[in-house]
């Protein structure tokens, strides 16, 4: 059976990423102290604690200056 490359990653509360569901639990179980089980996270997922970011959509918004300028001043 063939691995299939994930399309998103998942943004954790305390701004880390995590490529997969296991990789998420394993850092939120280091920084909680006790273990994150695979539901609780799929949980967490769902309310919006966690959020599952398509990778795409990360490339293209890291990349695109069209709708963020950090040399802009909010005062013209």
């Amino acid at each position: 059976m063939e691995s299939q490359a994930k399309s998103w990653i998942y943004l954790l509360p305390n701004g880390e990423m995590a490529g997969d569901m296991k990789q998420g639990t394993e850092k939120m179980s280091i920084v909680k102290g006790y273990r994150i089980s695979s539901k609780t996270f799929r949980h967490l997922v769902k309310v919006g604690v966690v959020k599952k970011i398509e990778k795409e959509l990360l490339i293209s918004t890291a990349n695109s200056n069209e709708h963020f300028n950090p040399g802009e001043t909010l005062n013209k």
